[in-house]
């Protein structure tokens, strides 16, 4: 979920010939930190009490080191509305919970990544969680 916005890289041809892995394997975790650096991030929600789910924006900024190849983006059971990188809207391509930032729009140096998007809460094992304290009635989301 681009909650975490975990970053990772993985060589992808543009008819997407390499199959893109579930989750973060420890060779894309690997090769992210060889690319990304200075990663900073500002995140919004509109969180409504005991909704299912939440709007949210954010902004990424980071350093990339190579521009060469996708970058993916961790990000899971939601919608993304809008995504723009470099100040350039971009497609949102999603495959095995990754959002795929395209090489064409990637620069070596400074880029940024604004998403809005919807995220689904849900129980434990979800990218938001909620816990409703029946001890004095609060609602938590983490």
């Amino acid at each position: 979920m681009l909650l975490s916005l975990a970053f990772a890289t993985l060589m992808i041809t543009a008819a997407h010939s390499q199959t893109i892995p579930d989750g973060i394997p420890r060779v894309l975790a690997q090769s992210r930190s060889a690319r990304v650096s200075d990663l900073h991030y500002q995140l919004t929600f509109n969180l409504i009490p005991h909704a299912p789910a939440t709007e949210a924006t954010e902004t990424l900024r980071f350093n990339l080191a190579d521009a060469s190849e996708p970058l993916l983006l961790d990000f899971r059971d939601g919608q993304v509305s809008a995504l723009t990188l470099n100040n350039t809207s971009v497609p949102t391509a999603i495959d095995h919970g990754h959002l795929i930032l395209p090489a064409d729009h990637l620069r070596p140096g400074i880029n940024t990544v604004q998403a809005h998007f919807t995220a689904n809460i849900g129980p434990a094992g979800k990218a938001i969680t909620r816990f409703e304290d029946k001890d004095d009635g609060s609602e938590y989301l983490y």
